[in-house]
């Protein structure tokens, strides 16, 4: 089964153990939409230059994978109206959020793909950034100065709302 290796993966990345995570993934048939994302992961590894937010990265691509392979059909959130969302985040709510966002969607790719399809906007024209962390904050400066922050916030739960730093960002919201 798909999960027990998902979970031997995990239990690997716990103990910061790279190499068993990928030879448990491996062993997976991993969902479409995620194929060029892990592989790209599992070329930092083997190039030997993991990122500080490297496991973290692993971490959400095989909580994905697990989600992909078996979905809930309770699971995927009902489309949010962006009126309920703020349209100003504090310092804190947007480094969260941001934080969030690099969890949601993890590579360039994957952010220019939502704000295409979502928000109509090429992510080449908010930021000419390759690193996917200053992208993010880039896409979080632009839409808050376009008045487009509610409807981003809206936009990324309707899309990544399984996310669980997702959720854990839209709930600090409602505290």
């Amino acid at each position: 089964m798909p999960f027990s290796f998902i979970q031997t993966a995990l239990a690997h990345l716990e103990k910061a153990n790279y190499a068993g995570y990928f030879e448990a993934m491996d062993q997976v048939e991993m969902p479409k939409p995620l194929r060029s994302t892990y592989a790209q992961l599992k070329g930092v590894f083997l190039a030997g230059q993991p990122p500080w937010d490297y496991a973290q990265k692993l971490e959400t691509l095989a909580r994905e994978a697990g989600r992909l392979l078996a979905p809930d059909e309770g699971s995927t959130p009902v489309p949010v109206p962006p009126d309920i969302f703020p349209k100003n985040l504090s310092g804190r709510q947007k480094e969260a959020f941001c934080k969030a966002l690099i969890a949601a969607y993890l590579s360039l790719e994957d952010l220019a793909q939502f704000t295409l399809f979502k928000l109509d906007i090429p992510l080449n024209t908010i930021t000419g950034e390759r690193n996917l962390k200053n992208a993010v904050f880039d896409l979080v400066q632009y839409a808050e100065a376009q008045g487009r922050l509610a409807q981003m916030l809206a936009e990324v739960y309707e899309d990544k709302g399984q996310n669980l730093q997702i959720q854990a960002f839209v709930e600090g919201l409602r505290d």
